[in-house]
């Protein structure tokens, strides 16, 4: 069996305040509570969207405008087959960098560095860099190493919509109950 997850974290934003939002735009997501600063949203993008660029662009897109509504960092994350893992980041509203392992960046060292000074984790760049420079990880692997070097929740971490619809509960998170579905009738 393979892997396939995607999920938004939210930076700040407590989980009654992402739910609300979610409510108002009529967005059918589950929605952990926060730990460690950071509210994950699991939406259905995997699930419904007609192809995988079209789930990445309803992944990227609802990141963007959580980021805005809440004036914060979101990451957007996507691990595919277990092959290709897939970020975004946001601040603001507005794009700070992008990264597929299907198409790794020419200069990873930019990459890095963006991506340690967004989180917080000056002096991470070693780590950080390692989880990228690794041969043979399989996306999950990489995506799990990325979190824990920039010392992000494991909440993000091979959980997504489906997941959750099967009575699965995130890492880190002690209940089912403790993550909400948004929007349930429009399922």
């Amino acid at each position: 069996m393979t892997t396939n997850y995607s999920n938004i974290g939210v930076l700040d934003s407590e989980q009654a305040d992402v739910i609300a939002w979610l409510t108002e735009q009529q967005q059918v997501a589950y929605v952990s509570p926060m730990i460690e600063r950071f509210t994950v949203v699991y939406e259905r993008a995997l699930v419904n969207a007609p192809s995988l660029e079209a789930s990445w662009n309803q992944l990227g897109e609802l990141a963007r405008q959580l980021s805005h509504a809440f004036d914060t960092i979101t990451l957007a994350s996507a691990v595919i087959e277990d092959e290709v893992l897939w970020l975004m980041v946001f601040n603001g509203g507005e794009l700070s960098l992008a990264y597929s392992s299907a198409q790794p960046p020419t200069d990873y060292h930019a990459l890095v560095h963006s991506l340690c000074a967004l989180f917080g984790v000056e002096g991470e760049e070693g780590q950080v860099y390692a989880a990228f420079a690794r041969d043979a990880l399989i996306a999950t692997e990489r995506h799990i190493e990325l979190l824990d070097a920039l010392i992000l929740p494991a909440t993000m971490v091979d959980m997504g919509f489906e997941y959750l619809e099967e009575g699965e509960k995130p890492y880190d998170v002690n209940d089912h109950d403790d993550v909400i579905l948004v929007n349930e009738d429009l399922v």
